[in-house]
């Protein structure tokens, strides 16, 4: 079965180069081979360095979020997904920010249709009016803003 690793493959130093590196860093003091003494010396780094510190330089990954997002699946028409990633880098947080936006203001109409004011949700309202370009110039200038 063939292989499927896709890492960049570093080619190997001809006979020329490896001379060349071999006497660099035999001229270079601070570059020496260490002797089998110091190599029998040596211990792992879990036990020179103190807890935390070994355990913030091996921490791997992606570093938690306090607000974890989560991953969705969802079908959104051709030219509203065009017209928000021709925003360029950062269209997912924009996207982001505009449902945000809107749960927020449906949870204020329903908080208001309790109390018996009759403000429909965004969800009953019907299609918004204006073209998927006009939204986001809108939600562009809101965020230009906030950001001033």
């Amino acid at each position: 079965m063939p292989s499927t690793d896709n890492r960049r493959r570093v080619p190997l130093l001809s006979d020329a180069e490896e001379a060349e590196l071999q006497a660099r860093m035999a001229a270079d003091p601070d570059a020496r081979e260490m002797t089998d003494e110091e190599i029998a010396g040596m211990r792992p780094a879990s036990e020179v360095l103190p807890p935390a510190l070994f355990a913030a330089l091996t921490k791997r990954g992606r570093p938690k979020s306090p607000n974890k997002r989560v991953q969705v699946t969802m079908r959104v028409d051709p030219d509203v997904l065009a017209a928000y990633q021709a925003t360029g880098p950062g269209w997912h947080g924009r996207m982001h920010d505009v449902l945000a936006r809107g749960a927020k203001q449906m949870a204020t109409a329903d908080a208001n249709s309790m109390s018996g004011d009759e403000t429909l949700t965004p969800s009953r309202k019907g299609p918004r009016s204006g073209s998927t370009r006009d939204i986001l110039k809108d939600e562009e200038a809101r965020t230009n803003k906030r950001r001033a």
